[in-house]
């Protein structure tokens, strides 16, 4: 019996590093778990490699739709959504010196690592709130209406 049997965690940026190693970890402790990341064949394989309690679904953490269907598949295939990991990075793009810095390679990478987390976090409330799943931080008040 493993700590997260019946839990079904969601991990952004799932295909390599961090996020492939999270979701292995969680499988083998009994979780169900969805993994999202821009690399359709190599997400593919992960989950293919993890076994029936993994899924992978194409997304991009800057793309809104994006974020709310790789949440959506968690309810779909698996019933609910437990945990989310917002994994999801990149390395900064920002050239340096400063002063030769390209704007838009900097908020590419807050695109990423900031607006990713905060879509990661408004559609997996959306899902956990109604349910009574989920904990930690942000503290629920956050969300009440």
């Amino acid at each position: 019996m493993g700590v997260l049997d019946g839990r079904v965690a969601v991990i952004t940026g799932g295909t390599s590093g961090i996020g492939a190693r999270t979701a292995a970890v969680f499988v083998a402790a009994g979780a169900s778990v969805v993994i999202g990341g821009r690399r359709k064949d190599v997400g593919e394989a992960c989950a293919a490699e993890l076994g029936p309690r993994a899924r992978f679904t194409p997304a991009d953490v800057r793309v809104e739709s994006d974020v709310e269907a790789l949440l959506a598949t968690a309810v779909e295939e698996f019933g609910r959504l437990d945990v989310l990991v917002n994994n999801a990075g990149q390395g900064v793009s920002t050239p340096l010196p400063l002063p030769e810095a390209d704007l838009a390679a900097f908020l590419d990478t807050l695109a990423v690592h900031a607006g990713g987390m905060f879509l990661g976090i408004k559609y997996a409330a959306r899902i956990m709130i109604p349910c009574g799943s989920g904990r930690g931080w942000p503290p629920r008040r956050w969300f009440r209406r």
